[in-house]
């Protein structure tokens, strides 16, 4: 963690941005400032400006500037072209086709194309599929050089979804579930892919069918894809692909009387008694901006006005001061609120068995899985610290466990 708790303000520091931050937005406002919002980026292109010389969003116009186009005539536009264990990739009859014929695995093609906050559309088509219909198909944003990225699905039974791929591993952001905007009847399929700051957005044939955020990834390739559920092959063919810088209809600017705003959504199992949202160039996480008695339960949410920066870090506290949740470089500009997701559960042992743990005679005591129940810790010896580990490892965990004094030795001494 990079940041401590501080509770005194340097005078002079304050003093000093202030005439500084006057200059930056003087200058900035005679150069346009509806230009400078339409360029912000995950960094933030926003965060030397002062809230209170900011413009207001109601005269800001979307940007629908065309950044990439393809209709797939062109074998040499950059796509991949590959043949291997997960499928093949090319350009047939004008359009890009993809073939997975991998059981339970993707196969896909990117374009060679780097963005940010982009709008993808694209015509899809089935050409073959398995007699089990067991696919998936989309298109892909921010997709980093080892495949990880963002996922916009469909399938030919009506389903959709929005996966995050990190790390070898697929998370569903939003599940599969069948949405009647898709069709099955044989007619061609059109996507629309929002990849915009945090925010991520699906639509089918011009019907949003889902949205949600994560701040995993902020920029990367393009990618069309393709899924087999079992060793038959999945043919897809992709054409008519265009690619748009994302409007700003829900950039999330400062207003002239005070600064950005950001609702935080509790979706952990935990009480927040402690939150804290400061600028990410800050060292330190300064005030919790909870009161002394307030506190955001499970499946509440709060929102906090006049941040004065574009750029924040997001920390969550437990009322016993565990940390529940560290988000950095949240992007206002491109999202408006956050969601708090409880730390992710690595190991449950309820001790009905000693799998993974030491059982027997250990320096200077006993250990044991008492009854299938329990897990007992005897030390036989005196001055001696028993210790035991498992053979579970990781870093940065909470770790809760019930403890109970059985016996103590001679005098209270245990």
């Amino acid at each position: 963690m990079k940041k401590i708790s501080v509770m005194y303000i340097i005078f002079a520091l304050v003093l000093v941005v202030g005439l500084t931050g006057c200059s930056a937005v003087s200058n900035l406002i005679k150069s346009d400032p509806i230009k400078e919002m339409l360029l912000a980026t995950p960094a933030g292109t926003l965060e030397r400006m002062d809230a209170t010389d900011v413009v207001q969003s109601t005269e800001v116009s979307p940007s629908d500037q065309l950044l990439f186009s393809d209709d797939f005539s062109d074998s040499d536009s950059g796509w991949n072209i590959i043949d291997d264990e997960y499928g093949t990739t090319n350009y047939i009859d004008g359009k890009y086709q993809v073939v997975a014929i991998k059981e339970s695995s993707y196969n896909w093609g990117v374009a060679g194309q780097y963005f940010s906050d982009i709008r993808i559309e694209v015509d899809v088509d089935i050409l073959d599929d398995n007699a089990e219909e067991e696919d998936g198909f989309g298109v892909d944003c921010r997709i980093q050089e080892n495949g990880d990225g963002y996922g916009f699905r469909i399938d030919t039974k009506g389903n959709i979804a929005i996966e995050l791929f990190y790390e070898d591993e697929t998370t569903e952001l939003v599940d599969w579930e069948y949405n009647d905007a898709v069709y099955t009847d044989g007619r061609t399929n059109h996507l629309t892919a929002i990849c915009n700051g945090a925010e991520l957005t699906l639509l089918v044939n011009d019907v949003e069918v889902a949205s949600t955020t994560d701040y995993t990834f902020f920029s990367g390739d393009i990618a069309l894809s393709v899924y087999s559920g079992s060793a038959d092959p999945i043919t897809a063919a992709f054409d008519n692909l265009t690619v748009h810088s994302a409007t700003i209809a829900d950039v999330n600017v400062p207003a002239a009387s005070g600064g950005f705003e950001l609702e935080v959504n509790n979706e952990s199992d935990f009480t927040i008694c402690g939150l804290f949202i400061v600028p990410s160039e800050e060292e330190f996480w300064s005030d919790d901006l909870l009161e002394d008695g307030e506190s955001i339960a499970p499946g509440e949410s709060r929102v906090f006005s006049g941040l004065p920066q574009s750029s924040v870090d997001v920390r969550a506290e437990t009322c016993d001061f565990f940390t529940v949740n560290e988000g950095y470089e949240v992007d206002l500009n491109s999202t408006t609120s956050y969601d708090l997701a409880g730390p992710r559960q690595l190991l449950h042992q309820p001790f009905d068995n000693a799998d993974g743990w030491p059982n027997g005679v250990v320096e200077g005591g006993m250990v044991s899985n008492s009854n299938g129940e329990v897990y007992s810790v005897t030390v036989t010896e005196a001055e001696k610290l028993v210790t035991v580990s498992s053979d579970f490892s990781g870093q940065d965990l909470i770790l809760f466990a019930k403890a109970s004094m059985v016996k103590a030795g001679a005098d209270d001494m245990g």
